[in-house]
């Protein structure tokens, strides 16, 4: 990383030993001009706008500290090393109130005015290097909170707000319009019904990758997974957006249906909306707008059947509504009211009445333990679990077996 200096003095000698004595290329600077006065200086700084500049005080027409002062009104924030013959203390006192780095005294000890660039140049290039890296965070934070935004907005779980909060004049401008291509899965519902949770994140994760390699190189998209099996890609209406979100739908058609080939139980249904719209409750309309042409939106009672499947197969686990409402991609609030309209029972109850169900019929067919069969339907505490049985069945577990153990017997008993 190179950085770039100016020479200002009104005194060729020196100004030609500073050019010509200290080893610039050998600390990473180069020479872009020289001035013998302020008013040349002020003309070739906006320019070339160096790094550091090497001034000296006392100049005809204009001295170092007016030229000083200007550029800093100008917004220059070059580093600045006076040069003085003259160690007067208001000199000095200026000098600090104009943010000047050092301020040294004729004549000059040239090894030692070397080493005090090489400091600076090491501090120039940390403080970029640190600003660099502060401006990515930034920017990915930025990125991170819109497509949060983003995707609670098409999910279902933002539905007033004004355009996105996070404002940034380079990255986020809340003027951006975007518009929207809906991706999705059709069939996916119907032929992932039976696969694990970790085959439903591996598919939906391959799928993001293919989906985010597609639209990348595209500045200012946003891809985000609203549920399963759907996707929403926003792209910046910029100039040209026109061909490039049509060409952007074809290529993801054309790669998905190439996947999906293999089965016949799924394809890729892309539909792209023509109005630009902000990040707010605009792309929630036309989002739903989409939705409405797509024929292979999963039904409700799909979901349902899904979400049952789901919590059936992890009976074993400390499953909770947002874990299976995520699942879906729908909000946990909607996942409730869903589930209770269609099963006519709350969610805790279902999960309540399977566990139960599951117990009974392994304290019936074997010999595992209470406190086993409590751990394999989602009681980690066999007290806990004997509670919960009682209520149910108004039976102890170790009462459930005996008596069923019985009444297997009395069957036996009467077949013989």
């Amino acid at each position: 990383m190179n950085l770039t200096a100016m020479i200002v003095d009104d005194e060729l000698p020196i100004l030609e030993n500073l050019r010509l004595i200290l080893p610039w290329e050998d600390m990473g600077i180069e020479i872009t001009g020289t001035a013998r006065s302020g008013i040349e200086a002020l003309d070739k700084v906006a320019d070339c706008h160096p790094d550091i500049m090497l001034c000296d005080i006392r100049m005809p027409t204009m001295d170092g500290l007016e030229l000083i002062r200007i550029l800093r009104e100008r917004g220059e924030s070059c580093e600045i090393i006076l040069l003085t013959g003259y160690q007067q203390f208001e000199y000095a006192r200026t000098a600090i109130r104009y943010n000047v780095h050092e301020y040294i005294c004729k004549p000059i000890d040239y090894s030692d005015l070397e080493n005090k660039l090489r400091e600076l140049t090491e501090q120039i290039i940390q403080k970029r290097v640190t600003s660099e890296s502060e401006r990515h965070r930034s920017i990915e934070m930025e990125n991170w909170i819109r497509h949060k935004h983003v995707t609670d907005l098409l999910r279902g779980e933002k539905e007033n707000l004004a355009c996105f909060p996070v404002q940034s004049s380079e990255t986020l401008p809340s003027a951006d319009r975007y518009v929207l291509i809906l991706v999705d899965a059709e069939g996916y519902f119907r032929h992932s019904i039976g696969w694990t949770a970790d085959q439903h994140q591996q598919w939906h994760d391959e799928i993001h990758t293919i989906l985010k390699g597609l639209t990348e190189v595209i500045e200012g998209s946003i891809i985000t997974h609203v549920r399963k099996g759907e996707w929403g890609i926003l792209l910046k209406a910029s100039l040209g957006w026109e061909t490039r979100a049509d060409q952007l739908a074809q290529r993801i058609q054309k790669r998905l249906n190439a996947i999906f080939a293999s089965d016949s139980a799924m394809k890729a249904r892309i539909i792209l909306d023509d109005t630009p719209v902000c990040l707010d409750h605009q792309i929630i309309e036309r989002y739903r707008h989409c939705q409405k042409q797509s024929a292979s939106r999963p039904s409700v009672s799909e979901w349902i059947k899904s979400a049952c499947e789901y919590m059936d197969t992890h009976l074993d686990h400390d499953l909770g509504i947002d874990e299976v409402a995520d699942w879906l991609g729908i909000s946990s609030s909607y996942f409730c009211q869903l589930f209770k309209s269609h099963v006519g029972v709350t969610f805790v109850e279902y999960m309540t009445q399977k566990r139960m169900e599951t117990a009974a019929m392994l304290l019936s067919t074997t010999e595992w333990s209470i406190t086993s069969i409590g751990e394999a339907t989602g009681y980690k505490e066999r007290r806990y679990f004997s509670k919960v049985f009682h209520k149910h069945f108004h039976m102890k577990p170790s009462e459930y077996r005996q008596s069923h153990r019985i009444a297997t017997s009395l069957e036996e008993e009467m077949q013989t």
